[in-house]
């Protein structure tokens, strides 16, 4: 688990992944939110809609996953990066222990 947070910390740092709200994955606008970025890191696709998981079976499988990584409510990751917190203040939450 603490390899997954680890990767997602250096994935929200990387630049590579524009930031957005409200969804998973935006297609219209390739864009992220932070549990976004940790569904890609953990290897899931995106619902046509983009606001839910999809394995490598290709079956939709919700926020699920996420269960095994993050133990708070999912709805606090929500609100910072919803809120306007970017990605790297998300980083620097979870490297002080905002998952604690």
């Amino acid at each position: 688990m603490k390899a997954v947070i680890a990767n997602w910390i250096t994935a929200l740092r990387s630049g590579k992944y524009e930031k957005g709200d409200t969804q998973l994955y935006d297609r219209a606008t390739n864009c992220y939110c932070a549990l976004g970025v940790l569904g890609k890191v953990m290897g899931y696709t995106f619902s046509d809609s983009g606001r839910d998981l999809v394995d490598s079976f290709g079956r939709d499988v919700g926020y699920d996953p996420f269960g095994n990584v993050i133990v708070q409510d999912l709805e606090v990751i929500w609100g910072k990066n919803d809120r306007g917190w970017s990605f790297n203040d998300i980083a620097d939450w979870l490297e002080q222990g905002g998952l604690d």
